[in-house]
């Protein structure tokens, strides 16, 4: 087996030619494995600079993580991918990753490329915490204003999609139509069928790094505090998330997240930490980016 990092790995799942994409496997150990035989084939020559940089070891020495689907390892944690195959799509930096999309990278109303934290999901009254850095790195289809149009470069999205109105995400950090804002739904209210997003802030669209924290708490009787750059910016106790599902009600998920556009975006997201922890301590100390 070729063992690869999990930035050799975002080089080689992409290819101008579908049919020579490899799709490395997430392992035990956190690197991503591939067959031997890719080093050798011709259809994969355009990938043979990053996979000799791979390690072969026996197959036996570590296991495939039992989960269909792409993933990655961030934070420690299990990060389903949702990117084209493009080679800008989606790649690793010092600190993170880089998403972009472009015009005509699919046929659908939106475009994503993010990950998502599927393995960790939160119900209603536990403690959250998230702290990372986005930096707008293409700023021409957030700078587009479009009717109805949105950006999110980070989310927790509902668990419970068989409710239509889950499909729209409780929590939302949105770059789109030229501005910032952040907004809140759940079904405490609803307009034509959906929840109505309630914005909590709103700025115009920053540059730069720009680190964020959050503290979470989903529910009826739901809670939000983000502080950016060190400042407090939303404080408030109100109804978070589709509380009427038994279940866990959001996952978070991050990168761009856009309706379709044929202007190019690009935002690159450093040091995602989330979950029960405590990460009150990154409000004025941030990871380096």
């Amino acid at each position: 087996m070729l063992a690869l990092t999990s930035a050799q790995m975002l080089q080689v799942r992409v290819s101008h030619n579908p049919a020579h994409v490899i799709r490395p496997r997430l392992l035990t150990d956190g690197r991503h494995g591939c067959s031997e035989v890719t080093l050798v084939d011709p259809a994969h020559e355009e990938h043979w600079p990053v996979l000799q940089q791979g390690s072969v070891v026996a197959a036996g020495n570590f296991a495939s993580v039992p989960v269909t689907g792409e993933y990655i390892l961030v934070d420690g944690k299990r990060a389903r991918i949702t990117a084209d195959d493009s080679k800008w799509s989606l790649q690793a930096t010092n600190s993170g990753h880089r998403f972009e999309v472009r015009g005509g990278d699919d046929t659908a109303t939106d475009q994503r490329s993010e990950f998502a934290g599927s393995q960790d999901r939160y119900g209603a009254g536990v403690e959250i915490w998230q702290s990372w850095t986005t930096e707008i790195n293409v700023r021409d289809g957030f700078e587009q204003v479009q009717q109805g149009g949105w950006g999110i470069f980070s989310q927790w999205q509902a668990i419970d999609t068989s409710n239509p109105s889950a499909l729209s995400p409780p929590i939302a950090f949105d770059y789109g139509n030229n501005g910032f804002k952040i907004t809140t739904r759940s079904d405490a209210e609803y307009s034509g069928g959906f929840a109505v997003a309630k914005t909590r802030f709103a700025d115009v669209l920053p540059a730069g790094p720009v680190n964020y924290v959050c503290r979470i708490v989903l529910g009826q009787s739901g809670a939000l505090q983000v502080w950016r750059g060190g400042v407090e910016i939303v404080n408030v106790a109100a109804p978070i998330g589709y509380y009427n599902f038994a279940g866990d009600l959001a996952q978070l998920q991050w990168g761009l997240y856009r309706k379709r556009s044929s202007l190019p975006a690009a935002v690159t997201t450093s040091n995602m930490r989330w979950g029960l922890t405590d990460l009150s301590s990154k409000i004025l100390n941030p990871d380096p980016v």
